[in-house]
């Protein structure tokens, strides 16, 4: 019994060294991660990270992750990030990606500081899941069925993020809410497919019209909301002040082109920045009463509170 026992004790740790390699290989296979040194240069990248991203090791060690970065994501998120991992801190959050063929696809990311047995820090691991599907999902249920820009529910959601990122780092962001003058005189007139029409032409021009990084959303009705990141109060008014004017002149110009509609068509908006001790109900608040004021004073107009 004893010489069994043996036996089968150093059949198990002639399996072990086999076993190990097998192991790293499933995870290199399958886990898309890659470490980097101190200034986020990669050192290394899993096989996964290659089928994934399109891009051969040796195109990506030596370089940094920049290198694959969306031009939608704006500087906030990565300013967050590195502030979070350069306290020795865990980061985790969402991504866009741009693949070696131009593709986006979207990760689910975790970085983590790396240390020598000494202690100290010598670079950092991020670990990613692929959650492109999942995003595509959210995205035709964040998605307005008119006009095809978001909805109230994925602008909800931005706001609710932004608010915390103010409350955590002090980032500063702008709020507007902005509708169609007089646009149920429209309706009334040249009938509801002549509205929706006025509501996606409108919509897809001052969509073109703003930063890849800006949330543009239908509110509800001939009512929009745009959500303006790394944005101070003044600077949005100015960046509503000319939508303001394009849509009363460019856009006017084309709808009534197009479905030989005589009437002006222009467009009020509200202004406003994430306070310090801002909730959803008083940031919103604030820009409802600014778009208020807009329609009072005359329409066609930018104010702000």
């Amino acid at each position: 019994m004893q010489h069994l026992e043996t036996n089968r004790s150093s059949a198990e740790d002639h399996l072990e060294c086999p076993l190990d390699g097998q192991i790293q290989t499933v995870i290199n296979d399958h886990t898309i991660y890659t470490t980097t040194d101190l200034r986020g240069i990669i050192k290394k990248v899993s096989p996964a990270f290659c089928k994934r991203s399109g891009y051969g090791s040796e195109e990506l060690v030596g370089r940094s992750h920049s290198l694959l970065r969306s031009p939608d994501t704006h500087d906030g998120i990565y300013d967050e990030l590195w502030q979070t991992i350069e306290d020795d801190k865990t980061w985790s959050g969402e991504i866009k990606n741009i693949a070696k063929n131009g593709q986006p696809y979207w990760i689910r990311c975790m970085i983590n500081p790396l240390f020598c047995e000494s202690g100290k820090k010598v670079g950092y691991i991020a670990v990613r899941d692929n959650i492109t599907r999942e995003k595509e999902i959210e995205a035709h249920a964040l998605t307005d069925e008119v006009t095809q820009i978001y909805n109230r529910r994925k602008i909800n959601k931005d706001i609710a993020v932004a608010l915390e990122r103010h409350q955590r780092y002090d980032a500063p962001c702008s709020l507007v809410l902005l509708d169609i003058d007089r646009f149920k005189s429209f309706n009334d007139r040249y009938g509801h497919l002549i509205g929706d029409e006025i509501l996606i032409q409108i919509s897809a021009f001052i969509n073109t019209n703003t930063r890849s990084s800006d949330i543009f959303a239908r509110w509800g009705g001939d009512e929009f909301a745009l959500l303006l990141p790394d944005v101070s109060t003044l600077k949005a008014a100015k960046m509503c002040e000319k939508l303001r004017e394009s849509v009363a002149e460019k856009a006017c110009s084309t709808l009534q082109e197009c479905f030989n509609i005589s009437e002006h068509i222009s467009c009020s908006f509200g202004v406003t920045s994430i306070q310090k001790g801002d909730n959803m109900d008083s940031l919103l608040g604030r820009t409802d009463r600014a778009l208020y004021l807009a329609k009072e004073n005359g329409r066609n107009r930018v104010e702000i509170i």
